[in-house]
């Protein structure tokens, strides 16, 4: 698994662009993704929130998945983390 490094100076604020829903259509069938919302892109990652969880899903172009770290973001399994935020444990 990778890090992703967070900026350490200043905030860094949400990229408010066209919603990107090629990374999240990569890996769910289009019914599971009209289960999410896309929010806002961020350090190169796209946000999507669950609709009833409210939990997000963040990731990247590639698909990769990641959650908040110490050290700004943590690459972690898709399928788990899916698991996690929709409530599918």
């Amino acid at each position: 698994m990778t890090s992703r490094k967070l900026p350490s100076m200043l905030p860094t604020l949400p990229e408010r662009s066209p919603a990107n829903w090629a990374p999240l259509e990569q890996l769910l069938e289009s019914q599971s993704c009209g289960e999410f919302m896309w929010m806002f892109q961020l350090d190169g990652l796209e946000h999507y929130k669950h609709i009833e969880t409210r939990r997000y899903l963040r990731l990247d172009k590639g698909g990769k998945c990641y959650v908040p770290a110490d050290s700004g973001w943590k690459e972690v399994p898709f399928e788990d983390e899916c698991k996690r935020v929709t409530g599918r444990v």
